[in-house]
């Protein structure tokens, strides 16, 4: 590297680091500059707050000064609220009344539920130390029975009748004793398995001698089924060919019942037309009568009375 670029480079590093510690020391400056303004900002809004709260002040006292100096009535516009001036039945006497800021209300509220919160931690702490001595007490009834059990069960072995046998165990005989225990009940369930295994045996010859009668039973029913399927089969080739007998035979008995029919009508119609005919012949015969004999029975009905008069 030339002598020429190396320092060009080291004019160009120290600029850099000039113009570095320019920019912190600018940066610095911005910062306390903005905490100025800031510190400025503020200090401007609580002078204007006190200057505000100073000339309501003023306004205030001008007021009060003014008012004390004319006895000037303040007519004012309030909403309306909970009024607890007893109301006469005539007129109403708001010289003693007071106006109370909702505000004071609320923050007497508040205070009456701060102290009710309290005094319902201090029942709950006192339910809680209750509770505790209600433990520690019902603790203590559990050991002072427990000590009862215990002396009962003290005085019981003070007060307990030695036994022969007791006496072999407490001198050392425990161990054969153990031994013969054991002996007997090695017996006694040897005696249960020898038994149980002859009941077990007789139980699975039953067992064999029940399946083989089922088998049996299969067999024959099986058998059955045949026989009752073949006999179904006939009873329905005797049933259908009964069916074609009885179509057979009912369409012979309608057939002869309409020829009945037929002819029971054939007959009516003869016998009425034969009616007929012999009522008119009736009556050709009495007309014939009548022309060949006379017949006196009309002159009778006509003549009334004495006929020689007529």
């Amino acid at each position: 590297m030339s002598e020429g670029l190396w320092d060009s480079f080291m004019n160009y590093v120290q600029d850099r680091v000039h113009g570095e510690r320019d920019i912190k020391r600018l940066k610095g400056e911005v910062e306390e500059m903005r905490a100025e303004y800031q510190r400025l900002v503020e200090l401007t809004n609580e002078l204007r707050t006190t200057a505000h709260d100073r000339a309501n002040d003023l306004f205030r006292f001008r007021t009060d000064a003014r008012d004390e100096m004319y006895d000037t009535d303040d007519l004012r516009m309030y909403r309306q609220g909970q009024v607890e001036v007893p109301q006469p039945p005539v007129a109403t006497d708001y010289a003693d009344a007071v106006l109370v800021h909702s505000r004071d209300i609320v923050k007497l509220n508040e205070a009456i539920r701060e102290r009710g919160h309290a005094k319902v931690r201090c029942m709950e702490e006192m339910m809680g130390k209750r509770s505790d001595l209600r433990y520690v007490e019902w603790e203590l009834e559990k050991y002072q029975y427990q000590c009862q059990t215990l002396e009962l069960e003290c005085r019981h072995l003070h007060t307990l009748r030695v036994t022969k046998q007791m006496q072999e165990f407490i001198h050392g005989g425990g161990e054969g004793y153990n031994e013969r225990e054991r002996a007997k009940l090695h017996a006694k369930i040897e005696h249960v398995r020898s038994t149980m295994s002859a009941k077990i045996e007789e139980k699975k010859q039953q067992m064999a001698k029940v399946k083989r009668a089922i088998k049996e039973r299969e067999l024959e029913n099986s058998l059955l089924l045949e026989q009752v399927s073949s006999a179904q089969s006939v009873v329905d080739s005797r049933r259908s060919v009964r069916d074609l007998q009885s179509s057979e035979l009912e369409r012979e008995r309608h057939n002869r019942l309409m020829r009945d029919m037929r002819v029971t009508r054939k007959l009516e119609d003869v016998a009425k037309a034969q009616q007929e005919e012999m009522a008119a012949l009736r009556k050709e015969i009495d007309r014939l009568r009548e022309r060949t004999f006379p017949s006196f029975a009309v002159v009778s009905k006509r003549v009334i009375g004495n006929p020689d008069e007529a």
